[in-house]
């Protein structure tokens, strides 16, 4: 006990502390077609996920659930616009259309931040989001990063494409030469990417979304190719031609598969020191 207080005694932060402006609004009874009407889903809110809904679709019809308050702000069209509990609107949704459920109480907390994000980081502190959650919260369509590479990649990584925090964390590798990546970091790293830098991972996800071939299984698109591939492309400002010649010279080698494997330090070095030694065959 003693010393989780002097944890609190020494910890820094602002004397003015002040609670966040909420407003509570109850609705008995609201009528479950409105939701389309009433409600917009935050773009940065996290992706779906359909066993999620499902588990709370089979709590509610068996009057087992008992989370109905949902984070939201106001918006101009007099719609509110969900911040949190996406999962549990669209349940809602889905016992409405489907099971034939027309009313549920509703509990708002309306928060006064104009941007929503600034809400979203606040409420999920503590809580375990997934880094793209947690970059996908960031993209507020107003920087440069995203807006430069949004063609290019996607706020997930699937079968078909790479994320933006794949591309993070190969800058991070290529700024500090660690391999591993933390979602702390990530702030950093946009704040300190440069423009030129930018715009030469543009170049990278271009020539390597063209010639890389198919992502599943792929051992060019796992991470200590694919952040090796960046790297030498941020650092020696490689064209597309000279990216499209390097990634066809890894393709052909033996131990790519292996090498692809490792995630520690050794094995990015071995895929580093294999590029170098080998420059005059691919540029």
């Amino acid at each position: 006990m003693d010393q989780k207080l002097e944890i609190v005694k020494n910890y820094n932060y602002d004397k003015t502390v002040k609670s966040p402006k909420v407003e509570i609004e109850f609705f008995d009874d609201y009528n479950l077609q409105d939701l389309a009407n009433d409600f917009e889903i935050a773009e940065f809110e996290r992706r779906v996920s359909a066993p999620h809904v499902s588990k709370i679709v089979n709590s509610i019809l068996n009057n087992t659930f008992r989370d109905n308050i949902f984070r939201v702000s106001r918006l101009a069209n007099n719609k509110w616009k969900l911040i949190d509990g996406q999962h549990r609107l669209l349940a809602l949704k889905k016992v409405y259309d489907e099971y034939g459920v027309e009313t549920y109480n509703l509990i708002l907390l309306v928060y006064q931040e104009t941007d929503g994000r600034i809400t979203y980081k606040g409420i999920n502190q503590g809580k375990k989001l997934t880094a793209q959650d947690y970059l996908k919260a960031l993209d507020n369509g107003k920087i440069e990063f995203f807006n430069k590479l949004r063609e290019y990649v996607g706020a997930y990584s699937n079968y078909e494409q790479k994320s933006f925090l794949d591309i993070l964390y190969s800058q991070h590798y290529t700024a500090t030469k660690n391999p591993k990546g933390s979602y702390k970091d990530l702030e950093k790293i946009l704040e300190t990417i440069l423009s030129k830098e930018i715009d030469q991972a543009v170049i990278f996800c271009k020539t390597i979304n063209k010639v890389g071939g198919k992502i599943s299984m792929n051992p060019i698109f796992r991470g200590s190719i694919y952040r090796n591939i960046y790297r030498i492309s941020i650092e020696k400002k490689l064209t597309s031609i000279q990216i499209e010649r390097l990634i066809k010279f890894l393709q052909k080698q033996k131990s790519i598969k292996e090498l692809s494997e490792g995630r520690t330090e050794y094995f990015y070095n071995q895929v580093y020191d294999l590029i170098l030694k080998n420059r005059k065959l691919w540029e």
